[in-house]
């Protein structure tokens, strides 16, 4: 059997797909009720953004009783006209009410021959956020609208929505462990197992809460900008204050190319450029009140205080083109790391007793790379007593190995062409050989100077 795969970014919600077709596509989770006050051009502004990451589409959260829905969706596909990109339904069941059989089939019919509405093997695409105790009205539905590619998120069937006859397949939200554990895709094999040839939509979140996104501020798992207008957890939410204000996370974004790339095409793509990405809290854990905050929903899962499933640490993933090395520092404090391969890196470096500023910088010898500055890590609660679990995050790139990489390429190429006629069994590994050899010997040269 052929796999096939399609990744959903609800954010780098990244959701793997497997089923018949060789076709690969990258989806972020947005939420539409977060876009009120959006007019064209932010919805362009985000679509850019989601291009320039390799994101294929956006998933639409759209909750029944919004308002705002007609005039956000009028809004969302006309940009997504103008710049060539594309969305897909799904209906929340979980945020204000139930969508009624009428409601679905009226947004569907309107949308799904736009030309930015996304089609998978030729069918409009649709999904849910929960929902599985409507079954019957997607039997109804799906009798009224023959065409549709209905993947939804039931988590309460969880494997068996695969028995399923109205689901064209089946979409997981198990994106996070479930306390101080780490996490695994014990249950993604199991979905995969019980849909067979079916597709399966697997999840992936860079933070720790519990829905993926490209605008889930509430939930600290966002990927994409912050925008002035759009609204955020204190304004809409009820928190004590903006926990997402002032905490960019589009450094997630940096290093999204070459992952989606390298997932597409099967093999790691060319690295054009070193990339350095941080994340860290930016107090300890213990220093400031809770304000009740748990790790896990306690209405169906075991509860653990936030000392028990977070770590005062900062975390630092690097794509490097050569050797190079990673300094970290808090403060007055460093630590170096040595990164002997080319590729994707990632270590960590806990903060516990440091405080001040934090750099994260990369270096080849004494010549230095991309450089994250980041703001301070304080005993001090920012906002009065509370703590904020929301992560601070930055990149930074640079080209330089890449130079590197020419200089060493073009040496090697002068050294090999004398035997240009050897047999490629012995040839290509006297290239790879030399090449990683003259990587040591720059690398010793420019520690020197």
């Amino acid at each position: 059997m052929t796999i096939k795969y399609i990744i959903l970014l609800l954010l780098l919600n990244l959701y793997y797909c497997h089923g018949l077709h060789n076709v690969k596509y990258v989806f972020a989770h947005y939420i539409l009720g977060n876009t009120a006050g959006f007019t064209v051009d932010e919805f362009i502004e985000d679509m850019r953004a989601a291009q320039r990451a390799h994101i294929d589409a956006f998933v639409l959260d759209i909750a029944p009783n919004d308002i705002n829905n007609a005039k956000s969706l009028s809004n969302f596909f006309k940009a997504a006209a103008e710049v060539g990109f594309k969305g897909f339904f799904s209906f929340d069941y979980n945020s204000d009410g139930i969508w009624s059989v009428s409601e679905v089939v009226d947004l569907i019919s309107q949308y799904s021959g736009n030309t930015a509405y996304f089609h998978y093997l030729g069918r409009p695409l649709v999904s849910t956020f929960e929902g599985g105790p409507e079954e019957s009205n997607w039997t109804c539905i799906k009798e009224k609208i023959k065409e549709i590619f209905f993947i939804p998120e039931w988590s309460d069937q969880g494997p068996a929505v695969a028995t399923n006859n109205v689901a064209d397949g089946a979409l997981s939200w198990d994106a996070w462990p479930t306390g101080p554990t780490t996490m695994n895709t014990s249950n993604d094999k199991a979905y995969m197992t019980a849909l067979g040839s079916k597709p399966y939509i697997m999840p992936v979140s860079p933070w720790f809460y519990s829905i993926i996104s490209w605008n889930d501020y509430g939930e600290s798992h966002y990927i994409g900008p912050l925008h002035s207008n759009e609204g955020l957890v204190a304004e809409y939410g009820g928190a004590p204050f903006d926990y997402a204000a002032d905490m960019p996370h589009d450094g997630w974004r940096s290093i999204l190319p070459y992952l989606i790339e390298r997932y597409k095409m099967g093999v790691p793509p060319t690295i054009t450029s070193d990339i350095v990405v941080v994340w860290y809290r930016k107090t300890p854990i213990v220093e400031c009140n809770a304000n009740g905050t748990v790790c896990n929903n306690p209405s169906y899962q075991e509860p653990f205080l936030p000392q028990e499933c977070l770590q005062d640490k900062i975390f630092f993933q690097a794509l490097l083109g050569s050797r190079a090395t990673v300094n970290v520092s808090i403060g007055n404090f460093s630590k170096v790391f040595d990164v002997r391969k080319r590729g994707l890196y990632f270590n960590s470096l806990p903060f516990q007793g440091y405080f001040g500023e934090v750099e994260v910088s990369v270096w080849y010898g004494n010549l230095a790379g991309p450089k994250v500055s980041g703001p301070i890590i304080s005993p001090s609660c920012e906002n009065r007593e509370f703590g904020n679990f929301n992560v601070w995050v930055g990149s930074s790139e640079s080209s330089l190995s890449n130079s590197l990489t020419t200089l060493v390429g073009s040496i090697t190429t002068s050294l090999l062409s004398p035997i240009a006629t050897s047999t490629h069994s012995l040839r290509f590994p006297m290239v790879a050989l030399l090449h990683d050899a003259f990587y040591e010997i720059l690398y010793q040269i420019l520690s020197n100077h």
